[in-house]
């Protein structure tokens, strides 16, 4: 564990740390105050929205469970629906799958890469790099400011 020489916020967006070495692991987290209830937007919208699930102890899963209107104008969701999508357990476990963890950002320290870095594919084509755990990243915007950074370079 390295120490924490200097920790505070400078403003209301950034919040700065200095430490007495290099940590191998940074954890941000946001406050835990409270039991927060809800769901999230889905992705494709249709449901219109999930929920993560969850064991009977609590653990997460990686499966997501789809949340339904009830009604929408008055902005009801169908609970019933939603605990009958869940398997049969204990009373606790709709508001258990509803119930908002505090959100963790871990930051783990950089390793050097083995190659260095690479050049975007000269491809047009391929306008998506394929990244671990099956993330992509849109190319286009760094197709455009490598083509700026291009023209303004002096040989």
């Amino acid at each position: 564990m390295v120490p924490i020489l200097r920790s505070e916020p400078i403003s209301r967006d950034v919040y700065i740390a200095l430490f007495a070495g290099r940590p191998e692991r940074v954890e941000l987290r946001e406050p835990s105050v409270g039991t927060r209830y809800g769901v999230e937007l889905a992705d494709g919208g249709t449901p219109p929205f999930e929920v993560d699930g969850r064991n009977d102890d609590g653990t997460a899963t990686r499966k997501r469970v789809s949340v339904n209107w009830r009604n929408k104008p008055s902005r009801t969701l169908d609970l019933a629906d939603l605990a009958d999508a869940l398997p049969p357990g204990p009373r606790t476990r709709v508001p258990l799958h509803l119930e908002q963890r505090a959100f963790v950002q871990e930051f783990l320290a950089g390793r050097a890469e083995q190659d260095g870095s690479t050049d975007l594919p000269d491809s047009d084509d391929d306008e998506a790099l394929r990244l671990r755990g099956d993330r992509v990243i849109d190319t286009t915007h760094l197709r455009e400011r490598k083509a700026q950074a291009d023209a303004i370079a002096v040989p």
